[in-house]
């Protein structure tokens, strides 16, 4: 049976040559009626990416991104069934953007995602592949050894000469190879739970800041609230 995905990509190779991506999803959301879409990318009329630190380059963005939107829900009203009388209701307040500005601590390198590295300080466990959404109108996916995880150290989340700052998701340390797995959502959740534990465990008898945190105790609360770090 064709997966609701392939069937897209099969449209958009028979009829989409004009959308910006070649694939892509339509996700039903809990209102009925409403679907959420992932169909578009969003570049430079060069081809290259938008670097949103260029403030003209981002604003163009913003609105090529409304533009191909739009492009994407007429594409959906013409060949896909169920949608002849859907409208476009909303898109993201602003252009979301894979990889941008991230903090320097110990640098997750793509060589750490693809060996399965291990550390010390571990504090999530991710196995996603790494996605690549750079190269002309595919996606490109290089997927791990089957059953090989890599971990995510705390140093990663703490970036150097900052104080009591954690960051997670695609802001922490990692090379442009490694945030194309640990970007994505389930690791960012692992993230988030061990950055909310040792912000949580600041403030407790000997702990003064982050530097006075345990990591050990750090992960034996992981672990006990569920988390996987292996």
């Amino acid at each position: 049976m064709i997966s609701a995905n392939a069937a897209l990509a099969e449209l958009i190779g028979r009829h989409g040559a004009h959308l910006s991506r070649d694939g892509g999803a339509v996700l039903p959301t809990f209102h009925p009626g409403e679907a959420t879409g992932a169909m578009t990318r969003v570049r430079n009329p060069d081809g290259s990416p938008i670097d949103t630190t260029d403030v003209r380059q981002a604003t163009y963005g913003e609105i090529e991104g409304r533009r191909l939107a739009e492009e994407a829900a007429g594409f959906l009203r013409e060949h896909v069934r169920g949608f002849e009388s859907s409208f476009l209701a909303d898109t993201a307040v602003q252009l979301g953007v894979r990889d941008t500005s991230r903090g320097r601590g110990y640098t997750l390198t793509g060589d750490d995602v693809r060996s399965g590295a291990r550390f010390a300080d571990a504090v999530a466990a991710c196995s996603w592949p790494q996605e690549y959404h750079t190269d002309g109108r595919s996606t490109r996916y290089e997927f791990l050894e089957p059953g090989l995880t890599y971990q995510v150290p705390f140093a990663s989340l703490r970036p150097e000469g900052i104080a009591n700052l954690l960051v997670v998701g695609r802001c922490i340390s990692a090379d442009h190879d490694a945030l194309a797995s640990v970007r994505v959502m389930a690791p960012c959740l692992a993230m988030g739970q061990a950055a909310g534990t040792a912000a949580a465990m600041v403030g407790r008898p000997g702990v003064a800041t982050l530097d006075d945190l345990d990591v050990a105790e750090l992960q034996a609360e992981l672990v006990a609230g569920g988390a996987r770090l292996e």
